[in-house]
Parts: structure tokens; sequence; C-alpha cells
């Protein structure tokens, strides 16, 4: 299986956080402390997104700038490209894939053999560490499994295939990425944003982030809100995002580093964020995946379930 075990990327623990003048007017959004004045990365060509509302090239800039205190890279976006990017939100599937349907790339990605799969490996490590999780505790009769911002249903689908004793939810307010689920998927849908609505308060044995915090400007309160939904003695939640170290080996056109991240994160930083929203962290790994991606997942419980687990 490709994943942390067999493709580790050592935390450099020795690589200095800079730490000079602070960045006048602009603080981190995760631990509100201040940003240092001088980027990690100066990007100067627009993505496609920055294309699209239309930008003068010569000036263009979107800086990467890391905070003093928790560590994060934060994006610091110039003459209020980041409110006009929010405006466009409706449009990000369209300009990002034309004219190809949901559904199209839905089968697109279904298709790529297991082995070759960033999907299929995410839900192998999902399923193999919620087996060796709930050993401890009494399982649920039939567990379940709730996916926050699943795009194309593609991880769910794969989940419940290779999980057939589960049942899951999906919720996913892009209209444009879903317009071909319907009935005969395996999962229930939801077309909306996730607020921790009391409709979903039924104890889910796993929540799942897959590539979606960093696209969340402060993520605190979703992060909360998931503790609504989660079991109270053993649910997990599972976040997998793109690695800082995307800065040091991908290109600045790299998706990675897009104008839609507010964030990247390396394991502590991501750690500083999972505790001061209310979870324990059980484990927290880089990773090479199949498609080249670097990144980070994390499992976690809430801390209340903490004092439960150690005294089971």
């Amino acid at each position: 299986m490709i994943g942390a075990m067999q493709n580790p990327i050592p935390y450099q623990k020795d690589r200095p956080i800079i730490r000079i003048r602070p960045m006048k007017g602009t603080s981190c959004k995760i631990c509100t402390h201040e940003l240092s004045s001088e980027p990690v990365l100066e990007i100067n060509k627009p993505d496609r997104f920055e294309a699209f509302i239309g930008v003068d090239e010569k000036s263009f800039k979107r800086t990467w700038h890391r905070c003093s205190s928790c560590a994060v890279l934060q994006a610091v976006h110039y003459n209020g490209m980041d409110e006009k990017l929010a405006q466009i939100s409706d449009k990000y599937y369209s300009i990002d894939f034309g004219s190809l349907t949901s559904g199209s790339r839905f089968e697109r990605i279904q298709k790529i053999p297991d082995e070759k799969s960033d999907n299929y490996h995410r839900v192998r490590r999902i399923g193999d560490f919620y087996r060796n999780w709930i050993q401890s505790f009494e399982k649920s009769s039939t567990p379940s499994i709730l996916d926050i911002g699943g795009g194309m249903g593609v991880f769910l689908c794969k989940y419940l295939e290779v999980n057939p004793d589960f049942t899951g939810v999906m919720i996913e307010p892009d209209r444009e990425s879903t317009t071909h689920i319907d009935s005969s998927f395996p999962f229930e849908f939801h077309n909306r944003l996730f607020s921790g609505q009391e409709e979903y308060q039924r104890d889910f044995d796993i929540v799942t982030l897959n590539k979606v915090v960093e696209h969340i400007e402060k993520p605190h309160q979703l992060l909360s809100d998931i503790q609504k939904v989660l079991n109270k003695k053993h649910g997990l939640l599972y976040i997998e995002i793109p690695d800082e170290m995307n800065v040091y080996y991908k290109p600045s056109s790299d998706n990675s580093l897009g104008s839609l991240h507010h964030h990247l994160y390396n394991p502590h930083s991501l750690n500083y964020l999972l505790e001061s929203t209310g979870y324990t962290v059980l484990r927290i790994e880089r990773m090479f995946e199949a498609s080249g991606k670097i990144s980070i997942y994390a499992f976690a419980i809430s801390s209340s379930a903490e004092k439960q687990w150690l005294t089971h």
C-alpha cells in the first residue's frame, strides 16, 4: 500500500521558522498571531481562477507567509483578490473542467487502477485504521461514515464497495460537481453546507474531510461542529490535506499552491489546529501519494472521548 509507512517524508525539525518583522495588518487565521513579513514563496503568475477574474499579470503577486507561532503557511492575496475569488465560487467547477460533465469525470477517476489510485489507498488506510481502532470498543452493528465536502462521490462509492457493512452519507455544496449523483448511488446525499445540523447528529463512526480544510479560511467552527455528529465513545475524524512541503518541491503552478487554498500545514500546525478545536490526535503522518502528491493525513477523536478511551 502506498502511504506514510512505505514512503515517509521526515519532518525536518531543524528547518528554522523565520521570525523577523511581522506583516502589518495580517494575522494568522489559525491562531491569530503574527505572520512573518518575509514570504516563504512569492507567486507572480495568476492561476486559472485568478485569470478568470482578470488581473494585471505584470503587477500580480500572491504570497505565502509562515505564522510565527503555530507555523502554518498562510496565503496572502492583494488588491481584494480573495474577495473576488469568493464571488465566483459557483463557477469553480466550470473554470476547472470546462465542458467536461461531473459524470464523465467521475467515470474517468473510477477507472484508475487501484495501485495507481490515491482514492483506493485512502479507502484502505481509513478502513484498516478503523478496524484496528474499533477492537477496543463494542463495534456498531451497522457502522456509519459521513463524508463532508465529498466532491463527486468517488471516495464514498469506493469506501462502501470495499466496506459493505457500512452505511454512508455525503454532503457536498457544489451543485455542478454532483449533477451525476442519483438514487442509484450507494449513499445518502445532501447538496448543502455542513454546520452540525441536528439531522446529522447520528453518532457516526467515521467523519472524513478529504482535501477540504485547506479551502476554509477559518476551519475552527467546522471542526467543532463535527464533534456534534461523531460517536461520543469511539468516533474517528479523518483529515487529509496538502503538505507545506509542496512549497519546496513543487512548481508554483501546482494545484496545492493555488489561489483557492488558504493554508498549507505541516504535522505541527495541523496538530495545533486539531488540539485547539477539541481533538486528541491518534496519528498524523506525511505521505507520498500514488499520483505524486505530497500530503498529510491525521486520525483524531474528540478530547471528551479520550477519557472514555483511556479508562475503557
